[in-house]
């Protein structure tokens, strides 16, 4: 390693360093996985995501509500949306990540649920990835997992867990999404929450998609997709892009991602992090 680049990784430790003591939030994590080195150096994984989520959709629900995450892994999300909502049901099914986002809910208005959400009650068979646990995936039709887990439909459980309205429901569950939507139809169908949820480029088909096609069903007619507008990421040169983003995490942290809601037509290639599909038009954030 070159004399620039340590001392490049020096200055990046301690505004990292001084970051996490200003926003760390005490939230239990993996070492080594990938969302855990995220919380690590920003308080929250996908920080600039959630607060633009807080900004433009959040802020719009009813703060009597409560809120869905569905694939909550260790809780970093249900951890942040806590603050807008009387309570969170938050569900994972995976074994291993289900006992810290139990101890990350505990003394928060957050239930942790040990069960995923899909069309069905059953016994499914999932792959994990230890290096980044939020990517473990339920295995294909003919793949072999290393996990077995279960799953409900949420139009099944949803009485036993509260009788008041739905404001907001987040769906993260690597390529599962479909299914949960099939399962939760009448549920969602009950006011029409907003609903965020990732959309994988494997999961995208002539401009849509499975889990898309199924809102639309329902009734959902718009959907926005999280895009970044930050000026160094139109440059057209990749390693110039690399350094220009490492200069503004040093210096200018906050002009990294400058992250909008986009309408959707058809979905582009490379998929979302966040698409959020909603009843009708959102208001001005």
């Amino acid at each position: 390693m070159s004399t620039f680049s340590r001392t490049m990784a020096k200055l990046h430790l301690r505004q990292r360093a001084k970051t996490f003591r200003h926003h760390g939030n005490g939230i239990a994590i993996f070492l080594g996985d990938l969302i855990g080195e995220k919380i690590i150096c920003d308080g929250f994984f996908s920080r600039s995501e959630l607060e633009t989520l807080d900004r433009l959709v959040l802020s719009q629900v009813d703060a009597g509500s409560i809120c869905l995450d569905i694939g909550a892994n260790i809780g970093n999300h249900a951890r942040f949306f806590e603050s807008r909502f009387t309570h969170v049901f938050a569900f994972e099914p995976h074994p291993r990540t289900s006992l810290l986002l139990r101890a990350n809910a505990m003394g928060h208005a957050i239930t942790a649920l040990d069960y995923g959400l899909s069309d069905r009650s059953a016994k499914l068979s999932a792959v994990t990835e230890c290096s980044n646990m939020g990517a473990s995936r339920v295995a294909g039709a003919t793949g072999a997992g290393d996990t077995v887990f279960e799953v409900n439909r949420l139009d099944d459980v949803i009485a036993g867990l509260s009788q008041a309205p739905i404001g907001f429901v987040k769906i993260d569950v690597e390529g599962h999404e479909a299914e949960v939507i099939r399962g939760g139809g009448k549920t969602l169908q009950t006011g029409f929450p907003p609903v965020a949820l990732e959309v994988l480029s494997d999961t995208i088909r002539n401009g849509s998609s499975e889990a898309i096609d199924e809102l639309r069903a329902l009734g959902y007619s718009h959907f926005h997709g999280m895009i970044n507008t930050a000026g160094w990421t139109r440059m057209p040169w990749k390693p110039l892009r690399l350094f220009t983003r490492s200069l503004l995490r040093l210096f200018a942290p906050s002009r990294i991602d400058v992250l909008e809601l986009e309408p959707i037509q058809s979905l582009r290639p490379e998929g979302y992090p966040i698409v959020i599909a909603s009843k009708g038009p959102l208001r001005a954030g």
